[in-house]
């Protein structure tokens, strides 16, 4: 049971120092806040290294989670698990070199996952669209081309599309509190990030002239609406393809992995006591279940990134 119980205790460090952290921040950080080198870092957020800055966009936009502690935190998680899992596959047997990979690899699988739903949201919100662009026109014209009212509204009707909502809350929120023009630039921007389509690009547009300069958008908004209209047709007609490579992605490769393990016990004579010993407690069987569990958490990945489309150009 060497392996099994290294496995509680590595989780069991995780769990404690995770813990550690979370008691541990809150006490320093006020202590730090008088530093001169806290104000030198913490200044202008400009200033923050690009790291930070894209940890915190990709948390915001996927968990609603922002601010320091919520990026140190995350960035404190992927150096434990780094750390964790080096000192796991050196103590493993491992050569320098391959511990050094495989713990790099365990320590970036969070960002990963992290990128794979931001483009799920992104997907779902595109999907979502028409109905949003149809709503935000209708309260355009009820509110006499008044977007922030618009937008408020748009909002309200959107129950039943929590991605589309969230998006436009962000938004609406933000065109209350900018200050000038560079911060509505970077609102919009974040904005059309959050979509990542092509027809987002016009909207985001439109929504800045009419915030910024009052510009009428009502002809745009219609255009936007019209193409939505026929994207959603063109996705009806595609709804069948790529399912048979879906099912291959889904179906094939784990039974694969299953025949496997029953061609040994049933054809080459392992128990499932051996077959265990092997797997779990000898090194190069270790590695080999770690690197299996890898490529059918990668194939996982991609049949979510193939599975759906996003409803766009």
């Amino acid at each position: 049971m060497y392996q099994v119980e290294d496995i509680i205790r590595y989780l069991l460090w995780f769990m404690f120092f995770i813990g550690l952290w979370l008691v541990i921040y809150p006490l320093i950080t006020p202590n730090l806040k008088g530093l001169k080198l806290k104000k030198i870092l913490m200044k202008n957020i400009q200033k923050k290294p690009l790291i930070y800055r894209k940890i915190e966009k990709l948390l915001l936009q996927t968990t609603n989670w922002k601010g320091d502690f919520a990026v140190y935190t995350f960035i404190f998680i992927l150096i434990l698990i780094g750390v964790i899992s080096l000192v796991g596959f050196l103590k493993s047997g491992q050569t320098i070199i391959t511990s050094i990979l495989l713990s790099v690899i365990a320590s970036i699988m969070p960002v990963l996952f992290l990128y794979f739903r931001l483009r799920q949201q992104r997907i779902r919100t595109s999907h979502e669209g028409q109905f949003m662009v149809t709503e935000l026109l209708n309260n355009y014209r009820i509110f006499h081309n008044n977007i922030s009212e618009a937008l408020d509204h748009t909002i309200l009707t959107l129950t039943e599309h929590p991605n589309s909502k969230k998006v436009l809350s962000q938004l609406a929120i933000g065109l209350k509190d900018y200050q000038n023009e560079n911060e509505l630039q970077t609102l919009i921007k974040d904005f059309k990030e959050s979509i990542n389509t092509t027809w987002s690009e016009p909207l985001g547009a439109l929504i800045q002239n009419a915030s910024f300069h009052g510009d009428d958008i009502t002809e745009g908004l219609i255009d936007i609406t019209n193409e939505l209209k026929v994207l959603e047709q063109l996705k009806e007609k595609n709804k069948q393809n790529n399912i048979e490579g879906l099912m291959l992605l889904q179906f094939l490769i784990p039974l694969f992995i299953i025949g496997s393990y029953y061609a040994l016990i049933n054809w080459f004579g392992f128990t499932i006591k051996k077959l265990i010993d092997y797997q779990f407690f000898n090194s190069m069987g270790f590695t080999t279940f770690y690197f299996t569990m890898l490529f059918v958490a990668v194939t996982f990945l991609v049949s979510l990134y193939l599975k759906h489309e996003k409803n766009d150009y």
